[in-house]
């Protein structure tokens, strides 16, 4: 695997960060690119990458920070094109704007039938954000991913703006876009963890109402007034200071559970809407965490990839808006604290999110999460062994 690294801004332009692909670069089959929702709808720039990488696919999204390397940007451009010597891609995506009254569970099922089963993987998703359920997509998706293949991804974001987050599908940037990226070949080794830093207090409560993301009694009681009685002053900013206080939920049945972020109110209604399902008969607890938690978190999912594939080649980080919003100026500490496990040696790109796909600990079943940093490792080997 041969790659090249760039940076953009307004006012500096393009910025090599690190490059081995030097005469392959024609020859590149996947570039990804990260950046600011109106740096991406930048028609003159989007065309001079199509043109300096014509064969290449071109994937990416929208974000509520850019990753390079162990640098948090904003309102940039991160650009990673990648050269698999041994390997292979293919993409499949589809804009829902032609897709009136679309159910995404056959979706999901066009866009994993759209590319070859054959030496699959691992599957890359990339996501609107705000117009598409993640929950409901990643539900599709497990439905027609082959067993024992690995699923990681995200959801684009849009800063703290929420207003449009869209996704690069080998065309410019546009919204309502899910994209799938398929990697091929026994010389692929990827690697994938995703951890949280948070945990759980207080007493367990039951999801007595809810309707997909919204969430309206905990026991039979109102959500936004427990919020409000049960956290008092530290919950008075909302939803800004709701960063700090996400919900995780397990269901009936099952072992694992999952984080969700409150991004919206509604005093009318009392209800809280979260990034992701709240389903019904859920168990829920309140959640709280701190900036060396975080960091510590990120190392750990670092250390995950380490211990059993070594140091990789390029490692992908989705990390969640809501612990940007919980670290503030540290948010860059977790990004080095990675670096200090892979080394100087592994490419790292990647964006803060609307929410992560990722299999749980342990697993290859995979969920929409909330608050984790999630890490997709890859690296090539001559060998397939």
């Amino acid at each position: 695997m041969k790659l090249l690294q760039r940076k953009w801004t307004e006012d500096k332009g393009w910025l090599t960060i690190s490059d081995n692909l030097g005469a392959y670069k024609r020859f590149a089959q996947l570039v990804l690119i990260f950046g600011s929702t109106d740096a991406l709808k930048n028609k003159e720039l989007y065309k001079d990458i199509k043109e300096e990488f014509s064969d290449a696919k071109i994937a990416g999204c929208a974000t509520a920070g850019e990753i390079c390397g162990d640098d948090l940007l904003n309102d940039s451009v991160v650009l990673t094109a990648i050269y698999f010597e041994y390997s292979t891609i293919e993409t499949s995506a589809i804009f829902l704007d032609q897709y009136p009254g679309f159910n995404l569970k056959q979706i999901a099922q066009e866009l994993i039938e759209a590319i070859p089963i054959t030496d699959l993987v691992h599957v890359f998703v990339l996501s609107d954000g705000i117009e598409i359920n993640g929950s409901e997509l990643v539900k599709g998706f497990r439905t027609v991913v082959p067993e024992g293949i690995s699923v990681t991804g995200g959801l684009s974001g849009d800063y703290y703006r929420f207003l449009e987050a869209p996704v690069v599908a080998d065309v410019m940037a546009c919204k309502n876009t899910i994209m799938v990226i398929g990697f091929y070949g026994k010389n692929l080794t990827i690697g994938t963890s995703s951890r949280a830093g948070w945990g759980e207090f207080g007493g367990e409560k039951q999801i007595t109402k809810s309707k997909g993301n919204k969430l309206y009694t905990l026991d039979g009681e109102s959500a936004l007034p427990f919020y409000e009685r049960y956290l008092g002053d530290s919950f008075r900013e909302v939803p800004a200071s709701s960063i700090h206080f996400p919900i995780s939920i397990k269901r009936e049945g099952h072992d694992n559970w999952m984080t969700r972020t409150i991004i919206g109110i509604d005093r009318e209604e009392d209800s809280l809407t979260f990034a992701g399902d709240v389903p019904l008969g859920c168990i829920a607890r309140l959640m709280k965490t701190d900036t060396q938690l975080l960091i510590e978190s990120s190392k750990q999912a670092a250390m995950d990839i380490k211990k059993r594939f070594g140091h990789p080649d390029l490692a992908i980080l989705i990390s969640c808006f809501g612990r940007r919003g919980v670290m503030v100026k540290d948010t860059s500490k977790e990004l080095r604290a990675v670096r200090e496990v892979f080394g100087d040696t592994t490419v790292m790109t990647g964006f803060y999110s609307y929410g992560e796909i990722a299999p749980f600990k342990g697993g290859t079943s995979f969920e929409l999460h909330n608050q984790t940093m999630t890490i997709t490792a890859i690296s090539e080997h001559r060998s397939g062994a």
